[in-house]
């Protein structure tokens, strides 16, 4: 073994470590989108917003909830941008240059 070289079996472990926390990590999240689903199931104005775009036919029906998708992409959005805000996240991306989106975003408000 060299010094200053991990063996094997650390890394192996901190792999295995790793993954735990990512499944875990998984589950939390599976948790929450399944409470998000029961409580958009009580909502009774999402998927019938009036962009939204039913066709029935006789043979046939079409849904396509334009709004709703809209509206849900909107707010998980924002999510994103606040997590990303709150968590510390000093990613740059191509449209914000240095600052990052946390920066930009924070720009703007100004």
């Amino acid at each position: 073994m060299r010094s200053g070289g991990k063996r094997a079996s650390d890394f192996k472990s901190e792999m295995i470590s790793s993954l735990g926390k990512l499944i875990i990590t998984f589950g939390i999240v599976l948790v929450l989108l399944g409470g998000l689903l029961l409580l958009f199931g009580k909502l009774s104005f999402f998927g019938k917003l009036p962009g939204d775009i039913y066709i029935q036919k006789k043979n046939f029906s079409i849904y396509f909830p334009l709004a709703s998708s809209i509206l849900l992409s909107l707010i998980l959005s924002l999510l994103f941008v606040l997590f990303n805000i709150f968590s510390g996240n000093k990613k740059t991306y191509p449209c914000c240059g240095q600052r990052g989106v946390t920066g930009y975003i924070t720009s703007q408000l100004r």
